[in-house]
């Protein structure tokens, strides 16, 4: 059982809950989650707060690891220039 971040046990729904809560304010400009929240996932992505941004590339190789908040500020010109190297090597 996750620990919430108001210091209480969460079980899994309000986990997942949290996650959607915190993914639909502040990622909404993001496609929804394709890859499937689990206890496996997280310790190969080492995630280890929620949430946990990981950006993989099309080969699946981690390009930007960010445990917490990230803006659209800060997200936008990270995924736009992994978009460019992309085009580019193609």
């Amino acid at each position: 059982m996750a620990t919430s971040p108001w210091g209480k046990e969460a079980g899994p729904q309000e986990e997942n809950n949290y996650i959607e809560e915190i993914r639909a304010t502040y990622y909404g400009f993001l496609p929804p989650n394709t890859i499937a929240m689990s206890e496996s996932n997280h310790r190969r992505y080492g995630v280890s707060t929620t949430p946990t941004l990981v950006v993989l590339d099309r080969q699946g190789i981690v390009r930007s690891y960010h445990p917490g908040n990230m803006s659209k500020a800060e997200l936008e010109p990270l995924v736009m220039r992994l978009l460019n190297d992309q085009a580019r090597t193609r």
